[in-house]
């Protein structure tokens, strides 16, 4: 990779990391506060599940949305306008007046939280594909980041009367991040740091294309990874909605014991993303299927420890905690190696789209991880609930890696010929 970009590329990943902390502590924040909002405008947990419902449905029309305007204009100024969305909308909220209009920002605070498509296909043409495992891991991590420090901020401030305040202030950081983001980023050419191009200056401009779009969504290859991120974001779904009122209600525990508990499985977590993308990029190195194998190790570690947890009997002793904490760092290995393998595969001009269709599946995981666990705990019990959805849904998303372990080698080495095909256009094109 040439230019002023690899220069301040770690610069890039800063602004990138803030962003997106800074905006996850912003959407965290509107939970705790939750009866508050209820209380001020008069309704009640149904209506909030109505507009929660509305807003996952428009997620999933933003997230193509954004994806395809990433892949077709300016990254830089798009994610600014992400920045901007979500300092407008936070303040609509803060602000609202009435139930209609916190209603009608609630529900398209949708289109400022889907736009994280950009930032990851940047990744993908600031660093070489041996180093975009642990950045995205990194980026990732920001959410269970952004989950602890909101919870900090829970704790110490007393935000549930001030609750308006609190989301002026975070929306004020959404102001400050577009204003960032257009003085700092500058939006890499596509492909720039694929190893073909990294060497040259690329003069021609890659954008979506529809017909290349279409091939990528009839990929096998491809939609064996949307799979494994579908059912690979169910156990994440159901332990972080579930696993607290299993230990307080049914199991007796202390919140202050719960909290000993969960907090080192949380920062575990945290740190599996960019250790198993730095896992998944050393292996890669050797081995083409290397990231998948990091996924799969993950997996079965984590399906392993989490099943050995639930049959310990003494959850206040160390055997419950380093199964729980080790269950938290596996299960974080697979999810930074999906990302830096779609990249593997997928033409630069619609990484940012193939990103969105995979958080679209995602999102659906999470719909569906949630309904799933509904039904089945009023049918087996909350405990076995847990156990079964969650190691159930790694064995679904296990299959899929397995098919990808076929399919991977050949989908790269057509990624890199054409990509090398691309380069001697560009080297004419130069000569010319």
């Amino acid at each position: 990779m040439r230019g002023t970009n690899k220069k301040f590329r770690w610069v890039y990943v800063m602004v990138f990391f803030i962003f997106m902390t800074l905006h996850h502590i912003d959407v965290v924040l509107l939970g705790p506060v939750a009866s508050q909002i209820l209380n001020s405008f008069a309704i009640n947990q149904q209506v909030m599940d109505s507009l929660t419902l509305l807003g996952i449905f428009l997620a999933g029309i933003c997230f193509l949305v954004w994806g395809y305007l990433y892949d077709s204009y300016s990254r830089r100024r798009l994610l600014a306008l992400s920045g901007l969305l979500w300092g407008v909308i936070s303040w609509l909220i803060g602000l609202a007046p009435t139930y209609t209009t916190f209603a009608v920002s609630y529900v398209a605070s949708a289109s400022a939280n889907t736009g994280y498509s950009g930032i990851y296909s940047l990744v993908s043409d600031i660093f070489s594909p041996r180093q975009r495992g642990k950045i995205t891991g990194l980026l990732l991590a920001t959410q269970t980041i952004a989950f602890l420090l909101a919870t900090i901020l829970i704790e110490i401030l007393d935000i549930g009367n001030y609750w308006r305040v609190t989301i002026l202030l975070a929306g004020s950081m959404g102001f400050l991040m577009a204003f960032v983001v257009l003085w700092v980023i500058r939006d890499p050419k596509r492909g720039q740091s694929d190893p073909a191009l990294s060497e040259m200056e690329i003069k021609g401009n890659y954008i979506f294309d529809k017909d290349i779009a279409k091939k990528m969504i009839k990929n096998p290859a491809m939609i064996l990874l949307w799979g494994a991120g579908f059912f690979a974001i169910i156990p994440w779904t159901v332990i972080s909605q579930k696993m607290f009122p299993y230990l307080t209600v049914l199991r007796g525990l202390s919140q202050i014991d719960v909290y000993l508990i969960m907090l080192p499985a949380l920062m575990a977590l945290t740190l599996g993303y960019p250790i198993g993308g730095m896992l998944g990029d050393l292996l890669f190195i050797y081995k083409r299927r290397g990231r998948i194998i990091i996924s799969i190790a993950g997996i079965v570690l984590a399906t392993l420890c989490l099943y050995l947890s639930f049959s310990v009997t003494d959850l206040r002793g160390l055997d419950f905690l380093t199964l729980l904490t080790f269950s938290g760092l596996f299960m974080a290995l697979e999810q930074p190696n999906l990302f830096a393998t779609l990249f593997d595969i997928t033409l630069p001009e619609i990484r940012s789209s193939a990103i969105a269709v995979f958080m679209v599946f995602q999102l659906a995981g999470m719909t569906v991880g949630s309904a799933m666990m509904d039904y089945f705990a009023a049918k087996i019990g909350l405990g076995s609930a847990i156990l079964w959805v969650s190691t159930g849904s790694w064995g679904v998303s296990l299959l899929f890696l397995i098919g990808l372990l076929f399919l991977l080698p050949e989908e790269i080495e057509r990624l890199r010929k054409h990509l090398a095909y691309r380069s001697q256009l560009e080297a004419r094109f130069d000569a010319e």
